[in-house]
């Protein structure tokens, strides 16, 4: 069996149950190729997802599957002064600048969540991983100022905007159609591959104008003497703004789980930041988007979700998408059956009957955390 790091007992295509901040701790330090993340926006909603029953069949009755408001409590303070006291530097002097400006406020809560989680994700990355943060306006310019924070306004490598068209149009602002998708490096050395895209039919008209002996189409380039051909076929590097549908009601990956994200999405990120082999992390995972790209693309894969509904939606999905690999997936922490997720998600603290374990031992081991260790 392989194993996901050395000395444990967990084993690739995992799926924890649980709370991230708790499990990330968990993790060594730098062992982590790439974070892939769709965490919670801010956005002060509610989210639902279809009654599932356990053959997958979905009849009109919704369930609340989370819900992304905040509040100042216990929790936030006491991340809050985790951050100022035990993190400190550029993370503790930040966090400790916005709770001045935004006081006890929800979005302060909401930062704090979001701070002690990016400082976990800093320390297990490799040396030459990467994340990459999906956000929208509700909270995107504090995000980014707690990311330069945490990994260095230096290692900023690129602001994605992700374009979209879909239904629905404001009568009082500009539609709002897109997203942004944060990309840092660990490191001044990162792994990048890049990602390249088809030209565009005038630019094919326009720049590439001759043919090869085997009829594929070029353009030339002469620099220091030499002409140099470049080939329309190899297609061009992307830009930082990607222009990729939303999913839809009859699209066939569609897996009715509220804040869902296309497959494609993911894979454009994972192949441009990873390779073959692997470790691609996604410690919100919700319905398992960036789980599946990762499988997709031969790379080894970690996802972490607190809710019930995520882990049940990405099970039935891997039915559908990957079923070849359905009894090789390890879900850790997860409720017994549907009927008794139900039952019990809306509770901070159900029943510890409600969980079965696949292993009687924590597979983790002890990390090397130096501050706010964890057991």
């Amino acid at each position: 069996m392989q194993y996901l790091f050395e000395n444990t007992q967990l084993p690739n295509r995992t799926l924890i149950r649980g709370d991230n901040l708790e499990e990330m701790r968990k993790i060594p330090d730098n062992v982590v190729a790439l974070i892939a993340t769709d965490p919670p926006f801010n956005s002060k909603r509610n989210y639902f997802v279809p009654y599932r029953d356990e053959h997958g069949k979905a009849p009109d009755t919704l369930v609340k599957a989370f819900t992304d408001t905040w509040k100042w409590g216990d929790a936030a303070e006491a991340a809050c002064e985790e951050l100022i006291c035990e993190v400190g530097g550029a993370i503790g002097e930040t966090i400790e600048g916005l709770q001045n400006f935004l006081k006890q406020t929800p979005m302060m809560a909401y930062l704090a969540m979001m701070g002690i989680r990016l400082v976990e994700m800093h320390r297990i990355l490799k040396p030459t991983g990467s994340i990459y943060l999906h956000c929208d306006a509700a909270a995107n310019h504090y995000l980014k100022i707690l990311m330069d924070a945490v990994f260095g306004p230096n290692n900023f490598k690129n602001e994605i905007v992700w374009c979209y068209d879909s239904s629905g149009r404001s009568r009082n602002t500009f539609s709002k159609k897109h997203d942004v998708i944060y990309f840092y490096a660990k490191s001044a050395v990162c792994n990048f591959n890049g990602y390249r895209v088809p030209h565009s039919a005038e630019e094919l008209e326009r720049d590439y104008r001759y043919y090869d002996e085997s009829g594929r189409r070029y353009r030339t380039s002469r620099a220091g003497g030499k002409v140099y051909r470049y080939y329309a076929d190899e297609g061009k590097m992307a830009n930082d703004w990607w222009v990729l549908p939303t999913l839809n009601s009859t699209d066939a990956e569609r897996a009715g789980y509220p804040t869902q994200k296309p497959i494609a999405l993911y894979k454009r990120i994972i192949e441009a930041s990873s390779n073959e082999g692997d470790l691609v992390l996604d410690p919100f995972c919700g319905c398992g988007t960036t789980l599946l790209a990762a499988e997709g693309l031969n790379r080894q894969w970690l996802g972490i979700d607190l809710t019930y509904l995520a882990v049940e939606t990405f099970t039935l999905r891997v039915e559908k998408l990957f079923p070849h690999i359905k009894d090789s997936v390890t879900i850790i922490a997860t409720a017994k059956n549907i009927n008794t997720a139900l039952q019990h998600q809306d509770r901070e603290n159900p029943p510890t009957d409600v969980y079965e374990k696949e292993t009687s031992v924590h597979p983790w081991p002890h990390s090397n955390r130096q501050n706010g260790d964890s057991d």
